[in-house]
């Protein structure tokens, strides 16, 4: 997902695809650690094709030290530190934050819909 975002903090002398206009940050230092490794919520768009069929609140596994901000395009939203777009969805582009294939039945779910989107 993070290479659609036109840059980020990471290396900021690398441009991205700039499909979203956004720049990547890394999550604040604090209390809980960095990166975000584990499973975590997601609070997906009711419009959204590709979580079509993913009830707010269930678990999907993370591993990432950067976010992307909270948009129009966001299609599904989870709390780890602050608020990230932990899946985006513009027209027929897609990106998760997470690993799909890690994810159980809720990445089962979201691989199906990818494929029967049309």
């Amino acid at each position: 997902m993070q290479w659609l975002y036109a840059a980020s903090t990471e290396a900021p002398d690398q441009p991205g695809l700039a499909y979203f206009p956004e720049t990547l940050e890394r999550f604040p230092e604090g209390d809980q650690k960095v990166p975000h490794v584990g499973w975590n919520q997601l609070n997906p768009k009711a419009t959204s094709r590709l979580l079509q069929g993913v009830a707010d609140s269930e678990f999907a596994y993370f591993t990432h030290a950067w976010r992307a901000p909270i948009t129009a395009a966001t299609a599904a939203a989870t709390d780890y530190i602050v608020p990230f777009a932990s899946a985006v969805e513009q027209d027929n582009v897609f990106g998760v934050q997470f690993h799909p294939e890690k994810s159980s039945e809720t990445g089962l779910k979201i691989l199906r819909n990818f494929l029967e989107i049309q």
